[in-house]
């Protein structure tokens, strides 16, 4: 779950929650009531999220009996709240809660501020999920190329000695580390620096 920076109106907490449950808050009440229903399994954020539609409570002690454990809300200060899915194309990739002091119904101006964070926000998740992901394939990239600076070489190595084709290197290569359960790098090492006599 995600949660960010409090809006301009001193009224509105808001909490984004999003499929991997992370989350940060504006306020201690706000990650307080998120933590609640996040353990209940059901609250306004985890419905709009499931059902991609914006979910309003304008009068938690009236309409609160749809979520029991979301009652706690009311002793925090809380009196009303929307649910705003983040979505991206036909995906819900998470939920923006907005929280108020008052009750009520957000105005259209409110609704519209509402949405354009979510929006926002919906951005900044894919974006920061794009940055992992390409980070954790740069990551993998160097170390199968750090990797190859050692078995190119051992490879040719085990082709003289044995007068063989490189393919037939690579592969004795290959079953040497894993009859030895090291990675290929290692082995790789070994039989440049003559430790291992393949």
């Amino acid at each position: 779950m995600w949660c960010c920076s409090t809006p301009p109106r001193r009224a509105f907490y808001w909490l984004i929650q999003t499929a991997t449950c992370r989350s940060a808050a504006t306020s201690k009440e706000s990650h307080l009531v998120e933590v609640l229903h996040h353990q209940a399994g059901a609250g306004p954020c985890v419905d709009a999220y499931r059902s991609g539609a914006v979910v309003t409570l304008s009068n938690i002690a009236a309409d609160g009996c749809r979520y029991p454990n979301f009652q706690a809300a009311l002793s925090l200060g809380f009196h009303s709240v929307d649910a705003i899915p983040l979505r991206f194309r036909p995906n819900t990739i998470g939920a923006l809660n907005l929280f108020r002091t008052r009750i009520g119904a957000l105005s259209s101006e409110d609704s519209t501020i509402g949405q354009a964070l979510a929006d926002v926000a919906t951005i900044s998740l894919l974006h920061e999920r794009s940055a992992r992901k390409n980070a954790t394939v740069n990551a993998q990239l160097q170390r199968a190329l750090t990797s190859r600076v050692f078995i190119e070489p051992a490879k040719g190595v085990i082709a003289a000695r044995n007068n063989i084709h490189m393919d037939e290197a690579f592969k004795r290569l290959r079953e040497h580390a894993r009859a030895h359960q090291e990675p290929m790098h290692r082995s790789a090492t070994n039989v440049i620096n003559t430790v291992v006599m393949i």
